[in-house]
């Protein structure tokens, strides 16, 4: 169930943060696009990089793309642009985000890197 993989830790809920951004159903995003992409370097945590900024980062780039896609489209890709390193050091994260049924058949979303499913 999504509330299982919720307390195993193999999804991490970004709902408060979706909300602030007007995204009304609740968020997840794989361990990986958490650990890979969100948290950031610790070399990079001295020069302001924090999880709740990037995380911000990743569910503002999400709206953005729901905002863009067909209507009751399932599905959305979306890139976003780290700082990896001081100076110029950035990297793009790719990611899709899927809306489907919770555990109760409510919608919401899981972001995932491309080559997960």
């Amino acid at each position: 169930t999504r509330a299982q993989a919720l307390e195993d830790g193999q999804l991490v809920d970004v709902t408060e943060c979706a909300r602030e951004v007007g995204i009304k159903h609740p968020v997840a995003v794989t361990a990986r696009v958490w650990g890979e992409w969100i948290v950031p370097p610790e070399r990079m945590k001295a020069h302001g990089q924090s999880e709740r900024g990037r995380g911000h980062d990743v569910v503002w780039l999400l709206r953005c793309a729901m905002g863009k896609a067909a209507a009751g489209a399932p599905d959305v890709r979306f890139a976003v642009l780290f700082q990896n390193r001081a100076g110029r050091g950035y990297t793009i994260g790719r990611f899709w985000a899927t809306c489907g049924p919770g555990d109760n058949m409510e919608p919401v979303i899981t972001v995932m890197c491309t080559d997960e499913d």
